[in-house]
């Protein structure tokens, strides 16, 4: 990696976005956005927001067949505990005093159900896994330049697309260099 960072360090990270550079070619990591859910003293804990798995949650657990949440998408949160569901779910606040989010982490599927009921708007998603980091190793790792880090921005990630594009339009935005480095080819010498 990369000795400098393209990321201003911050005390915690929960709430906000790591966007792996281009040059973190981990496998479970390459080209991932991830979202923190928890950035503690004793370790970080987020989920991949951008590895669609092609299925929906009653293909992966057919006890979901026949209810509110069978169509649920499904995607690769991360490498750590990959036979656990995560659900999260979204809702969306713009009204002229406030805008922002509400997030929903780990909730139940009932959980999921009721709030699509009151609120047809939620967006709710499933996640294989989780993605997990030891106490100081996300800190060192952003230091090294290996992930950026950004605010969510709730007009930015969810745009209906199924997540595989999502990298590369976040990281794109967070400057020219980038831009251009997400914008290279894979290997220069086919070019």
């Amino acid at each position: 990696m990369n000795s400098r960072s393209t990321s201003k360090v911050l005390d915690n990270y929960s709430g906000q976005l790591l966007l792996a550079h281009p040059s973190l070619k981990d496998p479970n990591f390459e080209k991932t956005v991830v979202l923190v859910s928890v950035h503690s003293d004793e370790g970080t804990i987020g989920i991949v927001l951008n590895r669609p798995i092609g299925k929906n949650l009653s293909e992966i657990d057919p006890n979901h067949s026949n209810d509110l949440c069978s169509d649920l998408p499904v995607f690769d949160g991360g490498p750590v505990a990959t036979d656990q569901i995560i659900v999260v779910a979204w809702q969306f606040i713009d009204s002229e005093n406030l805008q922002g989010f509400k997030l929903y982490f780990g909730i139940t599927l009932d959980k999921a159900s009721e709030l699509m009921q009151a609120n047809p708007e939620t967006c709710v998603q499933c996640y294989l896994g989780h993605s997990g980091w030891e106490k100081d190793q996300l800190d060192y790792e952003i230091k090294e330049g290996a992930w950026v880090a950004v605010a969510l921005q709730t007009e930015e990630w969810l745009d209906g697309d199924d997540g595989s594009n999502l990298w590369k339009k976040l990281i794109g935005k967070t400057s020219v260099e980038m831009k251009l480095l997400v914008n290279a080819p894979e290997d220069p010498f086919k070019n």
